[in-house]
């Protein structure tokens, strides 16, 4: 997305696998590194 002054950003988001519900959202600069599946039990 752009904002008003020309600068760009990235919505990074984290979706519960079970619930399909947005359990965290962050705008960023600049998207770096990769995406990761915790390990879960």
């Amino acid at each position: 997305m752009n904002c008003a002054d020309g600068t760009e950003a990235k919505v990074i988001t984290g979706v519960d696998d079970q619930s399909r519900y947005c359990v965290t959202a962050t705008v960023v600069r600049r998207a770096t590194g990769r995406f990761t599946k915790p390990r879960t039990g």
